[in-house]
């Protein structure tokens, strides 16, 4: 017995580090609030009812439809990134896994969702679950260089008095050239890991071995992945993807009535992909709205309309997802039959999977 109790005795250090944990939480959250608070102290709810009024519903259908058509692209990545290694895994169940990862990732701390669109993604098949968290590696790397991108486009078309210094466009060019190195080394895993595998040796005991075994895993899902030859395709929906997010923005000006350039439309992009990185706060009201405001002030939109633009943006990004989880979570739930008992009828086929 007390052998028995000395072994389920938490590590000397849990204590000390939940509370540093509970700390950078709180932290976190309050960094959220500060910006929620920045971005609605000097709005005026009477204007900023006002700025809702002036929408323009044809307008507004077309963000609609923006924002479908960049569900259906990334729906449509994160199937050909999957179909390799969950062959039987159908286009709903996709969806259902992506909207379910986007939705916890909205409500959830840090990024759970993408664990959890891992987990579902996989079929409960733990030997499937590195090759489909190298699928989201890829997507990930890929929104990355894309953002990059957006960058170096929004450059040239700011205002002058928030344009970047020529140390800033080094800095960016820099960053764009480490992306596109990283991304070439991710294609080349196979190859490259050999070579990097003997040095990595040297590491000491436990680092070596957990450095070795992830990346083992990594290439072994990364040629997986590989048997389905879809990457050019998979970068182009990359890029439409992001150019249908940038129509988004755009088009919701328009529907505001904001006379703002096209350049408008990426800066919200960059400052509010930039924004949420963090995951400060449930939602990312705050840092949304926050930087959402900030890309339109530089273009001269007024307080209460850039806040009724972040509002409506934020708003048409987390309704549909959460919503579209949800009715998922319940369909799938009412599909679901509890496993019989041992002798009885086989047990009812997993609603995540679906055969094709």
């Amino acid at each position: 017995m007390q052998r028995l109790s000395e072994t389920n005795e938490p590590p000397p250090n849990q204590g000390v580090r939940s509370v540093w944990q509970f700390i950078f939480k709180l932290l976190r959250l309050g960094i959220g609030l500060v910006l929620l608070g920045l971005a609605i102290r000097d709005v005026d709810f009477a204007a900023f009812l006002n700025a809702i009024q002036q929408v323009r519903l044809g307008w507004m259908t077309v963000v609609l439809l923006t924002i479908l058509v960049t569900l259906v692209l990334k729906t449509w990545r994160w199937g050909l990134l999957l179909r390799p290694v969950v062959p039987e895994i159908s286009s709903g169940n996709i969806l259902g896994a992506l909207l379910v990862g986007q939705a916890a990732n909205i409500l959830l701390p840090l990024r759970s969702g993408d664990l959890i669109r891992s987990l579902m993604a996989s079929v409960d098949d733990a030997a499937r679950l590195p090759a489909v968290i190298t699928g989201l590696i890829i997507e990930k790397g890929l929104d990355a260089l894309m953002l990059v991108l957006a960058m170096a486009l929004t450059l040239p078309v700011l205002p002058d008095e928030v344009a970047l210094s020529s140390d800033g466009r080094r800095l960016l060019g820099l960053g764009l050239g480490a992306l596109t190195v990283a991304l070439l080394a991710i294609m080349l895993s196979r190859r490259v890991w050999p070579w990097m595998r003997r040095p990595l040796r040297s590491l000491p005991g436990w680092v070596a071995q957990k450095t070795l075994s992830l990346g083992d895993r990594f290439v072994e899902g990364m040629t997986q992945l590989r048997l389905g030859g879809q990457f050019g395709m998979v970068m182009i929906l990359t890029l439409l993807s992001w150019v249908a997010m940038f129509l988004t923005n755009l088009t919701l000006a328009y529907s505001l009535r904001l006379a703002v350039p096209p350049a408008a439309g990426l800066l919200v992009l960059v400052l509010v992909f930039l924004g949420i990185i963090p995951r400060l706060m449930p939602g990312q009201v705050g840092p949304f709205y926050f930087f959402a405001r900030l890309a339109l002030a530089q273009f001269g939109v007024e307080s209460a309309a850039s806040t009724a633009y972040a509002v409506m943006l934020h708003a048409a990004f987390m309704i549909p997802t959460l919503v579209g989880a949800g009715l998922y979570m319940m369909v799938t739930q009412r599909r679901f039959r509890p496993r019989p008992a041992a002798g009885s009828e086989p047990a009812a086929t997993d609603p995540i999977v679906t055969k094709t």
